[in-house]
């Protein structure tokens, strides 16, 4: 898999790339041109007509955030944005958003920590309605910290998506 960012192409020549290199599906970034609140109804099709000429699948969708889940000002806002690529994700045929969350706290007391558990839980929720599951971009925190955090969570759409790179 691939994105159209790597390949450094406007989407259609980048699915062209895509699929002479042999890759099997791309992964995409919610911003500019398909960006939720630029791609409509028709143009979501075309995407995926696009792709399924070409024979590549939709992978996931990246939603990156300027902030993280734990800081409050503007959160809804962010909330928002993440809800509509969920159904963007949805729409495309990926069926899974990649989100970096921030730093997660390390002290299940800490507001931020109980800020950022709500927030996922109500996310999670929205994506088990609508078919959108959620892989968490994960930072520097040690695994036992992210398994605890997550188990906390009572949902079966949420996971972590592990960059090996950043795990060195």
């Amino acid at each position: 898999a691939t994105t159209p960012e790597s390949i450094g192409q406007p989407l259609r020549t980048a699915v062209v790339v895509a699929a002479k290199a042999g890759c099997s599906g791309m992964v995409f970034d919610a911003t500019g041109p398909l960006g939720p609140d630029v791609l409509g109804d028709t143009a979501r099709r075309e995407v995926r007509h696009l792709l399924q000429s070409h024979l590549l699948s939709p992978i996931a969708l990246r939603c990156p955030l300027r902030r993280g889940l734990d800081e409050l000002d503007g959160l809804e806002a962010r909330l928002e944005r993440l809800r509509k690529a969920m159904q963007l994700s949805f729409d495309l045929g990926a069926r899974l958003i990649l989100m970096g969350i921030g730093a997660i706290p390390a002290e299940p007391t800490d507001p931020a920590y109980l800020r950022m558990h709500t927030v996922l839980n109500e996310l999670s929720q929205y994506g088990d309605r609508i078919g959108c599951r959620i892989a968490l971009d994960v930072g520097l925190e040690p695994v036992e910290q992210l398994l605890n955090f997550i188990s906390k969570l009572d949902t079966g759409s949420l996971g972590l998506s592990l960059d090996p790179a950043t795990l060195l």
